[in-house]
């Protein structure tokens, strides 16, 4: 599990771009929520740049994009689920970006990981589809 207190001694001049806006009924964005936890786990708050506008993964990259330089070196954290799926956003994107998961509880895996899941065949449903139908004529073929 990373420990942002311990990754911050390590890494002081790194800037922490928390990205994510409101969504559903939440009352702060996903950046303000992720900002106050780090905060409360002793990163300095003039540390964070909040990027409050993003509504999905898609959203994260290109809006954190934006406050950084081409050239940095960029690490992104993010759930152990969602690295795939994000991963694959950002080299579509062309940005030659690191990735590290972070551990989800147990509690809220099945979800996470169907939701993910789901999210995976909906940007690539060609393949979904090419490979539900290449299934379909091997059982039709067996029988």
């Amino acid at each position: 599990m990373i420990r942002p207190s311990g990754c911050w001694k390590t890494h002081q001049s790194a800037k922490i771009i928390v990205s994510g806006g409101i969504v559903q009924k939440a009352k702060e964005s996903e950046a303000e929520v992720m900002a106050a936890y780090l905060i409360a786990h002793g990163i300095p708050a003039r540390k964070i740049i909040r990027e409050n506008k993003a509504l999905n993964t898609w959203q994260n990259l290109v809006f954190a994009s934006q406050l950084i330089k081409p050239q940095e070196t960029v690490v992104v954290v993010t759930s152990d689920f969602h690295v795939l799926r994000a991963r694959a956003y950002a080299r579509k994107m062309g940005l030659n970006w690191s990735f590290i998961s972070s551990k989800t509880p147990w509690r809220y895996c099945p979800l996470t990981f169907i939701r993910d899941y789901l999210g995976i065949i909906r940007d690539h449903w060609w393949v979904f589809c090419g490979s539900t139908l290449f299934l379909l004529l091997v059982e039709f073929i067996l029988k």
